[in-house]
């Protein structure tokens, strides 16, 4: 993998923090800020991610101005709309996220697991007596 664990736990992070920080109650008020929000931290998971991953995170996290507007006549208009559009999308990151956090842990722990049968298969060969 081409990309530093610790970033990708930093963004998450801070993904949630936006997401926990503006409570539902001041939806209204905060649309507009979710929004800039979900462009700033979509920029910078985009710039992370590596060429690799860049088509599948355009498919997943469009900008905001290419998002198709909602099709729900319940759906909320105006700024509260656009604050639970821009959470719903916040936690799609946080998830996509962990799953970049989760596969680099399995990568990490397989390796090591087979590193240290490694080590083990080639300490028995050692210590066998040669005939």
């Amino acid at each position: 993998m081409g990309f530093d664990l610790g970033t990708y736990v930093r963004l998450r992070d801070a993904t949630m923090s936006v997401i926990e920080g503006v409570p539902e109650a001041s939806c209204a008020e905060s649309g507009a800020a979710m929004v800039q929000s979900y462009g700033l931290l979509r920029a910078e998971v985009r710039a992370q991610a590596g060429w690799e991953h860049v088509e599948e995170f355009d498919r997943l996290f469009p900008e905001w101005d290419d998002l198709a507007p909602p099709r729900s006549p319940e759906a909320m208009p105006g700024a509260a709309g656009d604050y639970h559009r821009a959470r719903v999308l916040l936690l799609q990151l946080v998830g996509w996220l962990e799953g970049f956090i989760e596969q680099t842990q399995l990568e990490t722990e397989a390796r090591a697991y087979a590193e240290a049968r490694l080590q083990k298969e080639r300490g028995a060969a050692a210590s066998r007596p040669e005939a």
